[in-house]
């Protein structure tokens, strides 16, 4: 799965311990426990690619049981060192390649976490694992920015957070039009020095994501903007597609 840009294990090693100052929760991130919580109904939850626990942590905190896969084992250490009370269960594992014993009525992918495979077909062995770990009826979430929005003034390099006063942050980025592959390196400016850490994405356009669920045997019940619920457009640049899985022969 690496494609000759690093494992997730590999890319997140330095990222790990700076990955919840450049996502914090806030209230976007409010808004995506508010929606998992509503569609999980009690039910068991698995998150793919949970990382330092940003969404799973709030969503066991309302009292949902919450599974969570990565393949960095430092973003789970990030994850434990935030959950004394053990409320998420975590297995590091590849998300392209999940076989667990359990079934789940939810299993959701948000922060362009599908992105993280960094081949085609990586992405469909991940999304048709997770059907074939849904129960009956259960639902699969992919939250991801849209690839047009991400690349329309194609800019090389742009400036990021400006909050702290000793420190500048900007990316640099070089994208491969055929493979949909972008590859990323953060670069932090501090008094300190300077650090450049990689991220590596395969994008999806929503045709492209629709068919491989198709193929999961996973059908689009809805798609939003963001995690309010509205309607969708395009304009805002993410999506937030529910897929629900659809009953094989010998479900009936």
């Amino acid at each position: 799965m690496t494609a000759g840009h690093g494992t997730p294990a590999e890319r997140y090693e330095e990222l790990a311990d700076l990955y919840d100052d450049l996502h914090p929760f806030d209230a976007d991130a409010a808004d995506a426990v508010t929606f998992l919580e509503r569609l999980a109904a009690g039910g068991d939850v698995l998150e793919l690619a949970v990382g330092t626990g940003r969404i799973a942590l709030p969503l066991a905190a309302r009292g949902c049981a919450v599974t969570g896969v990565d393949a960095s084992p430092d973003m789970l250490r990030v994850l434990h060192s935030k959950d004394s009370g053990e409320t998420v269960r975590t297995i590091l594992g590849d998300i392209s390649e999940l076989a667990l014993a359990d079934h789940f009525d939810l299993i959701y992918l948000v922060a362009n976490s599908l992105f993280e495979l960094t081949t085609q077909e990586d992405q469909v062995a991940c999304l048709k694992a997770a059907a074939e770990h849904l129960r009956p009826g259960g639902r699969l979430v992919v939250e991801a920015a849209l690839p047009n929005w991400l690349f329309a003034d194609r800019r090389p390099l742009f400036v990021g957070h400006l909050e702290e006063l000793d420190t500048v942050t900007m990316q640099a980025m070089k994208y491969d039009l055929v493979g949909q592959v972008v590859q990323y390196r953060h670069i932090f400016i501090a008094a300190s020095g300077i650090k450049v850490m990689p991220t590596t994405h395969r994008l999806v356009y929503l045709p492209e994501l629709d068919l491989m669920a198709a193929l999961a045997g996973l059908a689009r019940t809805d798609r939003h903007s963001d995690w309010t619920g509205g309607g969708f457009d395009p304009a805002r640049g993410r999506h937030v597609s529910v897929y629900t899985r659809q009953p094989a022969a010998d479900d009936r």
